[in-house]
């Protein structure tokens, strides 16, 4: 009890000295304003952010702002921005001026590695490739580490910080925040992207820890793929047989079913056309879905799959079933429609959809989309094109592109809402190669009119307005939103 008490009081004084930092930072920019003609500021990460303001022959230049000392300290002028992130202690990454390499510099300007082609920041250190090497940059040491063999996809897959919890440096063994190797090497690790597909216009933004999430693939034989499955936490890890697909295979785990997608793709540097979809038992590894349908995702116990004749419907054990329980409603499947028995206004759904949930599903008719819940009761009208799927709302884009807000009983808490802002790579990917998100999923914020704004908590129901003349959305998982307000920049506290 001591312990958590000397813990949760660490994290408030550590806190109030974040927040004391700002107010320094924040009244240090409107001072400088007027003589550094401030053009765009940047997120704040350790008390060091990037800036264009003026120098002192009134050019506007590139520069770090150190928050810690208060100073502007201009970028060497021999380099571009590229990719700059300001990492723990201040460092970030240059592109020399004709130069095909990122260099890595301090805050100072100091030079302190040359000829890097990707770099990721984990906590107090850094990961550093060139096409022939890894480093790893821990309390200012270079360590190599040493790329596995057998494997062309090493390089590429090299650098993804997993669950803002391990690195994955180097495409064969994982890290954690010590830099400590999790996992021994392999042939080569994939990591689990976001488990919910773009499906009918509903998008799932925010990632589902119940599911398996490092995957190690390695030696295939005839027709059989053998997978390496790794929880989220690091502290399980079990072996698969697949039957082996000779293309590109993206692999899900919904733990909670029992569940195994296997989805085979081509073209994997472009565009995704979809081959191949298949839903086996994690058990036995017997596929449980028909050929040639598409997962859409489950609820309950049933599993829903499309194709271009509408939406199946099956059973964990393996059964094609026209009838879907939603408390004491039925959802029955007529032809190729499904209609609800408790809503005599709704007479043909034309596609019903799997959100992996137990408590909602998507409903398709005349081509808009709703949602309803486990009980049959209307939560999302369905007159919408979109709806995003957050962990406490749900986000609907209308037919005038308006949003409107719903929570996750039906009420709404936001209407005709003009732009929705949120981090875009939330559907695809967990990570950036340049990015590391040390506050995510933390809000999202709508335009309401010019100059006046409203962000909503992700992790709890909060929201706010606010108003700003510009804003600065290039990381809206970092705490403190630079915004453009009255002629000053600065930054706002999401709170």
């Amino acid at each position: 009890m001591k312990i958590i008490i000397i813990v949760l009081l660490h994290l408030f004084i550590s806190n109030i000295h974040a927040v004391d930092r700002v107010k320094k930072i924040n009244k240090y920019l409107s001072e400088i304003t007027s003589s550094k003609g401030i053009e765009k500021l940047y997120p704040l990460y350790n008390g060091y952010a990037y800036i264009y303001c003026k120098d002192t022959n009134s050019l506007i230049r590139e520069a770090w702002l150190d928050g810690n000392e208060l100073k502007i300290k201009y970028l060497p002028e021999d380099t571009e921005h590229r990719d700059v992130f300001i990492a723990y202690g201040g460092y970030a990454c240059l592109r020399a001026e004709r130069s095909l390499h990122l260099h890595l510099y301090k805050v100072d300007g100091t030079r302190i590695f040359d000829d890097i082609d990707k770099f990721t920041p984990f906590y107090q250190h850094l990961s550093i490739y060139r096409q022939n090497e890894t480093l790893l940059y821990k309390k200012g040491k270079l360590t190599s580490i040493r790329r596995p063999k057998g494997c062309s996809l090493t390089y590429l897959l090299s650098g993804e910080v997993l669950h803002n919890k391990f690195l994955n440096a180097d495409g064969s063994c994982v890290y954690d925040k010590k830099l400590k190797i999790v996992t021994k090497e392999t042939d080569y690790i994939e990591t689990e992207k976001m488990n919910f597909k773009n499906t009918k216009n509903f998008h799932k933004i925010y990632s589902n820890k119940n599911n398996y999430s490092f995957i190690t693939w390695f030696n295939w034989s005839e027709g059989q793929a053998l997978f390496t499955i790794n929880n989220e936490k690091h502290t399980k890890k079990e072996d698969i047989i697949l039957p082996y697909l000779d293309n590109h295979v993206e692999i899900s785990i919904y733990e909670k079913k029992g569940l195994i997608e296997q989805r085979l793709v081509d073209n994997w540097w472009g565009e995704r056309y979809l081959q191949k979809d298949v839903v086996y038992r994690k058990e036995n590894g017997d596929s449980i879905m028909p050929e040639n349908y598409r997962f859409t995702g489950y609820f309950k116990n049933y599993i829903l799959c499309e194709n271009d004749t509408g939406t199946s419907a099956i059973t964990l054990s393996g059964e094609e079933t026209s009838q879907i329980k939603l408390g004491k409603c039925l959802l029955n499947k007529i032809g190729r429609k499904w209609v609800l028995n408790s809503f005599s206004s709704i007479d043909s759904i034309e596609y019903v959809t799997g959100l992996n949930s137990d408590k909602y599903i998507g409903i398709t008719i005349n081509g808009k989309n709703g949602i309803i819940d486990k009980d049959g009761n209307m939560i999302v009208e369905p007159d919408k094109y979109e709806i995003f799927i957050d962990k406490l709302y749900f986000v609907c884009r209308t037919a005038n592109s308006t949003y409107w807000i719903y929570d996750k009983k039906g009420n709404i808490i936001g209407k005709d809402l003009l732009d929705f802002y949120f981090d875009h790579l939330d559907l695809e990917d967990e990570t950036s190669a340049f990015r590391y998100k040390t506050d995510k999923y933390h809000y999202m914020f709508f335009k309401i009119e010019d100059g006046k704004y409203r962000y909503f908590l992700r992790k709890k129901k909060k929201s706010k307005v606010f108003y700003a003349d510009e804003i600065n959305t290039e990381d809206l998982s970092n705490r403190y939103l630079p915004i453009k307000k009255d002629g000053i920049w600065q930054y706002l506290e999401i709170k």
